[in-house]
C-alpha cells in the first residue's frame, strides 16, 4: 500500500461535497438559532475573489511547498468567505473540530460563532 507523505496537515483538506454540505448545515443552524457567522457564508460563484467557497492563493515559500491537496480523494484546501468580509475559514479544520467533539455540530458552530464575533 502506498501511503502518501504530507508536507501539510491533512486535516486542512475537504472535498467540495463536504464543503457544500457543511455550508448547508451551518445555514440550517443559523436559521434555527438566529446566530449568523459573520452574516453567513456567501454564495458560491465562479470568481475565487468573491465566492463563498474557494481555494486561497497559495505561496509555497522559498522551499516551493506544493499547495495542500490530495487529488486521490478529491480533497483540497477549501475555505469559506463570510458576508461581513471575513475570509480564510478552513473547511477541513471545521470538519476536524466536529469530529473531535463527537459530531456535536451545535457546540462547534456555537464556538465558531463566538470566535467570529471577536
Amino acid at each position: 500500500m502506498n501511503v502518501p507523505t504530507y508536507t501539510f496537515n491533512p486535516a486542512q483538506l475537504a472535498t467540495w461535497d463536504q464543503a457544500t454540505t457543511l455550508a448547508a448545515q451551518i445555514a440550517a443552524w443559523q436559521t434555527q438559532t438566529g446566530s449568523w457567522f459573520g452574516g453567513g457564508i456567501l454564495p458560491v460563484t465562479t470568481d475565487p475573489n468573491t465566492s463563498g467557497i474557494y481555494v486561497p492563493t497559495w505561496d509555497g515559500g522559498p522551499a516551493g511547498f506544493p499547495e495542500p491537496s490530495d487529488p486521490s480523494t478529491g480533497s483540497y484546501w477549501l475555505h469559506y468567505r463570510l458576508a461581513n468580509g471575513m475570509s480564510g475559514i478552513n473547511v477541513g479544520l471545521i470538519l476536524d473540530k466536529i469530529k473531535r467533539f463527537g459530531g456535536n455540530t451545535m457546540y462547534v458552530f456555537s464556538q465558531l460563532n463566538a470566535d467570529f464575533q471577536t
